[in-house]
C-alpha cells in the first residue's frame, strides 16, 4: 500500500517513546498516543499495536528472567543447607551473576535493535510483527 509521508512519520513514534529509559511509563504513552493516532491509518495502528504487545511481552520475559535468575542464586545452596560458609558459594554466586548480566545485555541490545528495525519498516511504510512476541492487543 501506499502510505503518505506523514503516516509513516508517525508511525516511527511509538518505537522511539519505547526507547525511553521509562520501563512502564513508555507502555502507557504508546497506549495513549494509540489512543489519539493509532486509528487514523492502518499503517500506525499496526506499528503501535505491535509495538505494545512487543513491550508488554518484553517486560514480562524480563520478570520471568529475573525470577529464574533469583532461583537459581538461591535455591541449591539456601534450601539445603549446603556450602553455608564456604568461598565456593561467592563464586558460584559470581557466576550466575555474570551471565544474568550477560542475558540482560542481550536482551537489551535485541530490544534496541528491532525498535530501530521497526522504525527503518515504519519509514519504508511496511508493517511490522515482532518475534517471539504475545499478541495482547489484537
Amino acid at each position: 500500500m501506499n502510505f503518505t509521508i506523514q503516516e509513516k512519520l508517525l508511525s516511527v513514534i511509538p518505537h522511539i517513546i519505547a526507547m525511553l529509559p521509562i520501563p512502564l511509563i513508555n507502555i502507557v504513552l504508546v497506549y495513549i498516543y494509540r489512543i489519539i493516532v493509532g486509528t487514523d491509518s492502518t499503517l500506525i495502528e499496526n506499528h503501535t499495536r505491535n509495538n505494545i504487545n512487543f513491550q508488554l511481552s518484553y517486560h514480562l520475559y524480563l520478570i520471568i528472567l529475573f525470577a529464574i535468575i533469583a532461583i537459581v542464586a538461591n535455591f541449591p545452596f539456601n534450601l539445603l543447607g549446603l556450602f553455608d560458609s564456604t568461598p565456593i558459594v561467592g563464586l558460584l554466586g559470581i557466576g550466575v551473576g555474570l551471565i544474568a548480566f550477560g542475558f540482560l545485555l542481550i536482551q537489551w541490545f535485541l530490544y534496541i535493535a528491532l525498535l530501530i528495525f521497526a522504525m527503518i519498516k515504519a519509514l519504508l511504510g511496511e508493517y511490522i510483527k515482532f518475534p517471539l512476541t504475545i499478541r495482547f492487543l489484537k
